[in-house]
């Protein structure tokens, strides 16, 4: 209730086909005062910054969940436009969508991002050389690996807790079983 009189950034849903034709939602949070007919497109392109979550079998439980939700309302109220991403291997949307991850992390799933990030530009959210990553886990990998495979489409990337060694990483007991 003690937020009810401030400006808070809006969600608004949208749909991403990838460069192979798999459909992604996204999220996307804009600045209060910066989208003026509410069409979930801010009235000119804003730096944006793509959210990925960690896992990456994580997914759609996170949209409204206040220790993420926070975080994009703190961006936005920045100026940001901020984009809750979904990439092959979120759970929540099927075990169809969940086995299209299988040993693409450095590939297709990359690609899923950068295509929303292309996306963005195309429509007009994002401003152009201001598209940056932010992510924790496998978010923090896919942070590096978007600088590194797609390095034209970003202009920086911030990775929390980032995995760097996959191969140490799948030896992991919590991991593997």
């Amino acid at each position: 209730p003690e937020l009810e009189a401030a400006a808070m950034a809006k969600r608004h849903a949208f749909e991403v086909k990838t460069r192979d034709g798999l459909s992604l939602p996204v999220h996307v949070y804009l600045p209060a005062g910066s989208d003026q007919n509410n069409d979930g497109i801010p009235d000119k392109p804003l730096p944006t910054i793509l959210y990925v979550h960690g896992g990456p079998w994580v997914g759609v439980v996170h949209w409204n969940q206040y220790f993420h939700w926070r975080n994009f309302q703190l961006l936005a109220n920045r100026g940001y436009a901020v984009i809750n991403c979904e990439f092959r291997g979120s759970t929540g949307l099927g075990k169809a969508f969940v086995d299209k991850s299988m040993k693409v992390w450095g590939t297709a799933m990359t690609n899923d991002k950068t295509d929303i990030a292309n996306w963005a530009v195309q429509s007009n959210i994002a401003a152009k050389e201001k598209v940056a990553l932010w992510g924790w886990s496998y978010g923090g990998y896919a942070a590096m690996a978007a600088l590194a495979f797609a390095p034209e489409t970003y202009a920086c990337a911030v990775s929390m807790y980032g995995i760097s060694d996959l191969e140490a990483f799948c030896k992991n007991p919590m991991v593997s079983n």
